[in-house]
């Protein structure tokens, strides 16, 4: 909990991280937070790390290691409009990525995701590229209320998906094909206004 609720903590720079393995809360909370500097290879323990902060040279990130991933970047906001992102080990973004304050997430690689809970809830995600959905089971509330334009999604393994798509106004192209589902509601597409079925 390094810096965690330091509400006026800014432009820190953080070094000597070679050897850290839990990021957890370590850099929340902080604006104009440099992890040009940071060397995350070691981190395997994500959880909360970047909360509600704002980084600076983020555009590439890499953490190799990371498996625990919950709100990692919640309410994050960075220097650049796109985030290319490496977790190949991770397989669960519950509220990872809830409340993010830019654009694009661009998935470089990703290890085989099961749950994607409220992954981009409340973002302003517009496009997430390079995620598969081979995996994934859960999706319940994952884009809802985001400004995601289009959607592709095969998700042979997906049972439950709740509130998925609710009040996704800037949705246009659509695609959907998830023949194990079980359980979905009458939110699933709500308060989406027009998009074309694909």
């Amino acid at each position: 909990n390094l810096f965690y609720n330091v509400d006026a903590a800014t432009n820190i720079t953080v070094k000597n991280t070679d050897n850290v393995t839990n990021f957890s809360h370590a850099l929340a909370k902080i604006s104009g937070l440099d992890v040009s500097n940071l060397n995350l290879n070691r981190g395997e323990n994500f959880e909360y790390a970047f909360y509600n902060s704002t980084l600076v040279n983020a555009e590439n990130m890499s953490l190799p290691n990371a498996t625990l991933f919950k709100y990692a970047f919640y309410g994050v906001s960075t220097d650049s409009d796109t985030l290319n992102i490496s977790i190949p080990n991770v397989t669960d973004l519950y509220y990872s990525f809830g409340y993010f304050k830019k654009p694009n997430i661009n998935f470089v690689s990703i290890g085989d995701v099961t749950n994607l809970n409220y992954a981009f809830y409340y973002s302003d995600v517009v496009s997430v590229t390079g995620l598969d959905y081979s995996n994934v089971t859960n999706m319940d509330y994952a884009f809802g209320y985001t400004d995601v334009v289009n959607i592709d999604i095969e998700a042979p393994l997906l049972t439950s998906a709740k509130y998925t798509f609710r009040d996704c106004k800037s949705l246009k192209n659509f695609r959907f094909i998830c023949p194990s589902l079980t359980s979905v509601d009458s939110n699933f597409l709500y308060n989406v206004s027009s998009f074309d079925r694909v």
